[in-house]
């Protein structure tokens, strides 16, 4: 049976799922905006224009990150988006502006929205809001710089490429800089139910950590994979490996999900109003060493994942977690 949502919504619920469409479907308004120009000869010359001053003049936007607005992420729409889940971000210890953190954000989930809801925006409640002075530069595929107008807006969420060395140049101007480890890859696991993230092979994280010092930061936002359903796609099954595939030629997984609609609760491409809680965890104190050895680099993962199921096990629910 198929459930329709009601007629008499409160207007608040209405303006909450008006934000969170908003944000789902902004970064495919700017990318499909590129078409207007491309398909119009009139507008070739504003097009080229900005090519080139987005592939000559600020083609190293993706790596300092400089040009984030407060003003875009203090926008009311993000408050609403937050209201429509809702939205919690617990931070065990606050950090402190001025000391470089990497911040391991699990799991990846179909879309991350507990990034959208904690870590990209800064209204009231988020982790700007509850650490002042720290900025967050959010770590994102490089390939996401090149595209026009698109940029804009993760120019404007304050994003980073993912490239190592742009990671170490933020944490070494003691910057808090923010990763999903597991990545596209983990995103194929996104369901309800038992959690599985990809960790045990995600070493680079540590290794970058000690060489420049900065203190891990385990990040668990419970409540992202109970958003979307997706096809069931085990391991070895024919949709794995054609995601697989994708994912290996264009560096993005194309998980078979979905949520609810505006109009249904049971089918569409919102996420469902799930309580989300973002649970920061306590920052983990690492040497810095310029040649880190596969010793140390181990001993300090362990570490790390000692930790995480530690703030996994203080805050879950029922369900259970898988380290892959």
């Amino acid at each position: 049976m198929i459930r329709v949502a009601p007629l008499n919504i409160p207007f608040s619920r209405r303006k909450q799922t008006a934000a969170v469409l908003f944000v789902c479907m902004l970064p495919l308004f700017l990318i499909w905006i590129n078409l207007a120009f491309i398909f119009n000869p009139l507008l070739w010359w504003i097009y080229g224009t900005y090519l080139g001053y987005i592939y000559i003049y600020d083609r190293r936007a993706s790596v300092h990150g400089n040009k984030r607005s407060k003003w875009f992420k203090s926008l009311p729409l993000f408050a609403h988006f937050r209201d429509y889940f809702p939205s919690k971000l617990i931070v065990k210890e606050k950090l402190q502006p001025g000391k470089p953190y990497f911040m391991i954000m699990h799991p990846h989930g179909i879309i991350g929205m507990s990034a959208w809801s904690n870590i990209f925006n800064e209204t009231e409640g988020t982790l700007e809001d509850q650490c002042p002075g720290v900025e967050v530069r959010f770590v994102t595929l490089a390939v996401q710089f090149v595209i026009p107008f698109y940029r804009e807006l993760i120019k404007a969420l304050g994003l980073i490429d993912s490239s190592a060395d742009t990671i170490r140049t933020n944490l070494n101007k003691n910057r808090a800089v923010a990763v999903m480890v597991g990545g596209a890859e983990e995103s194929l696991y996104a369901r309800p139910g038992p959690e599985s993230i990809i960790l045990s092979k995600r070493k680079g994280f540590v290794k970058i950590a000690l060489q420049t010092g900065a203190s891990l930061v385990p990040i668990y936002g419970f409540g992202e994979n109970e958003l979307y359903s997706q096809a069931v796609n085990p391991d070895g099954s024919l949709l794995r490996r054609i995601q697989e595939n994708l994912k290996s030629i264009t560096s993005f997984a194309l998980p078979m999900f979905y949520g609810r609609g505006i109009f249904l609760y049971d089918y569409g491409l919102l996420p469902r109003r799930v309580p989300l809680t973002t649970v920061v965890g306590k920052p983990i104190p690492v040497p810095k060493i310029k040649e880190p050895t596969d010793a140390d680099i181990e001993k300090y993962h362990n570490i790390y994942k000692e930790k995480l199921l530690e703030l996994y096990s203080e805050h879950k629910g029922t369900a259970e977690l898988t380290i892959l």
